[in-house]
């Protein structure tokens, strides 16, 4: 026979795991965020939010699309129900800045993606070149495949680094 203390906590545990459940499931909010890229030089990215298309993805990188084994063209469309979003706080002096996805949350029509901003250490020596540190967030949603009317908002505390609207 369980002593009631061990019964008592078992049906707490059991409460807190069905209300964590309920509250991501029951929020309505149907958007998967997931990061895909974090990189300390996003080539010449302007400080804020802009929604980019697959094909941008690599050239903020320097790189390029290769096609698909069997294909001999990349596939420069991408996943039409999956939109990018890039974040950025522009150009930095130095190495060492950098954006971290902390939160994503979804109130009506709002996606809010919530980020840290870490900056070198003062007393370090570092070089001096110019970087462009950025975050890339893939939006999608599976239940609907349309994102169309949302709005994107990107924070850094309580600093709004840009507003857009989905198309």
């Amino acid at each position: 026979m369980s002593s009631p203390i061990v019964v008592t906590s078992l049906q707490r545990v059991s409460f807190l795991i069905g209300y964590l459940f309920c509250a991501v499931a029951c929020s309505g909010s149907n958007v998967v965020v997931t990061e895909v890229l974090n990189h300390h030089t996003c080539r010449l990215q302007s400080e804020g939010v802009k929604q980019i298309n697959h094909a941008t993805l690599p050239r903020l990188r320097g790189a390029r699309l290769l096609p698909e084994l069997g294909q001999t063209e990349p596939d420069l469309q991408g996943d039409p129900t999956r939109i990018l979003i890039v974040v950025s706080r522009g150009s930095q002096p130095t190495p060492g800045y950098a954006l971290s996805l902390t939160s994503a949350s979804q109130q009506d029509s709002v996606i809010a993606l919530q980020y840290d901003w870490s900056q070198p250490d003062p007393d370090k020596i570092l070089a001096q070149i110019m970087t462009h540190p950025c975050s890339v967030v893939e939006l999608d949603d599976p239940a609907t495949g349309s994102l169309s009317g949302l709005s994107v908002e990107a924070w850094v505390g309580v600093e709004e680094l840009g507003t857009i609207e989905l198309h």
